[in-house]
């Protein structure tokens, strides 16, 4: 936050900072931050959100686009057609529309990042997947065909292939 305020970046603190001993800070919102400030360039853990204005819906794409894909992207609108565009001309690991970060909150949608905001899925069905380590198992018969036409080849292959190829007729 130091960095983004020596840059003109104005910060807006919601709520009081706590007396436990730093392991509490207030929501503060970094409004339009250097796009070369640390806050911009390395990864935000904690109540810090930025806020980076923008005159139109293409410059806002144009932005998520040029760089590094976000854990989430938040739009507060009720039409539909920017919605739509948003999710089309954007990547992110969620999204939330009308508020911030509920898509976090949400126990039965997987949660995560996207590159390198991310790889890799919490939550309902996609975190139980994420985290377990499925093994797949075959047991062939030994007398399957697929035993019979492998290497090395003998003559139930030579008979398919000159079956199929009409050759040695």
């Amino acid at each position: 936050m130091e960095s983004a305020a020596s840059g003109g970046a104005e910060i807006v603190t919601l709520g009081e900072d706590s007396q436990t001993n730093g392991r509490r800070m207030p929501l503060r919102l970094v409004i339009d931050p250097s796009l070369d400030s640390d806050l911009m360039r390395e990864e935000i853990f904690g109540p810090v959100l930025p806020i980076v204005p923008y005159d139109t819906l293409e410059e806002a794409v144009s932005y998520i686009a040029r760089n590094e894909r976000p854990l989430g992207v938040y739009a507060f609108t009720q039409d539909e057609a920017l919605k739509a565009r948003l999710l089309s001309d954007t990547h992110s690991g969620g999204v939330t529309f009308n508020g911030c970060a509920f898509q976090a909150a949400q126990p039965n949608i997987g949660f995560g990042g996207s590159g390198l905001s991310g790889y890799g899925r919490h939550h309902g069905i996609e975190g139980f997947r994420e985290f377990t380590n499925p093994r797949g198992v075959v047991d062939l018969d030994p007398d399957a065909l697929a035993l019979n036409i492998a290497p090395p080849y003998g003559d139930v292959a030579t008979a398919l292939l000159s079956a199929i190829t009409g050759e040695g007729q």
